[in-house]
């Protein structure tokens, strides 16, 4: 089995993947830029054959709801530029076959949570169907290696993150997330 460095945001994000991956393997890195490259450098002397983010997003899209599991086709942020991620469309496919409604879309990356939806406007203009404040710069620590991006959103404007019901969406999408981590490390052996 390839090794795998599994980032995870948040506390509650590293309980859900470690569902589907050894504890080992996944470090948890805390919230926004900053912490998600002093993971980066953490992980840069390990071995690891693989980067796989996982976590919830944002929605920019009001389409795209919890009920669905996002695969970033690739991921960006203003200071890292636009890092694509493998076979998007394969592990979506996969994803749907074991009976998870997936999209594929670009995430964006920023630097602080924003909660008025015209804060977002630009990312969303240029094509950016979600946004977190990790994975662009966690990414950068796959280099030439396969990157997976797996976001479930917990918000967005069909589910604000100032609503009653986000304990509810944010609930749903991370135990979503954990049977998604099982499906995925099945995909990769």
């Amino acid at each position: 089995m390839p090794g795998r460095v599994v980032f995870a945001p948040m506390r509650v994000e590293q309980w859900a993947l470690r569902r589907g991956f050894p504890a080992s393997d996944v470090v948890r890195v805390g919230m926004g830029r900053e912490r998600s490259l002093a993971a980066v450098e953490r992980v840069r002397a390990s071995t690891y054959d693989v980067v796989i983010v996982g976590g919830v997003c944002g929605s920019l899209d009001r389409s795209l709801t919890s009920k669905q599991v996002l695969v970033a086709s690739e991921v960006r942020a203003s200071d890292v530029g636009t890092i694509p991620c493998t076979k998007s469309t394969e592990l979506a496919r996969y994803l749907a076959d074991a009976g998870f409604d997936t999209r594929v879309g670009p995430i964006a990356s920023v630097p602080k949570l924003e909660f008025a939806n015209d804060a977002h406007d630009g990312l969303r203009d240029a094509g950016a169907v979600a946004v977190d404040m990790e994975s662009a710069w966690l990414a950068t620590a796959a280099g030439d290696r396969p990157l997976h991006v797996i976001r479930i959103p917990s918000d967005g404007p069909a589910e604000p993150l100032v609503h009653p019901g986000v304990v509810v969406w944010g609930t749903r999408s991370l135990f979503a997330l954990g049977r998604v981590s099982r499906a995925l490390a099945r995909w990769l052996d």
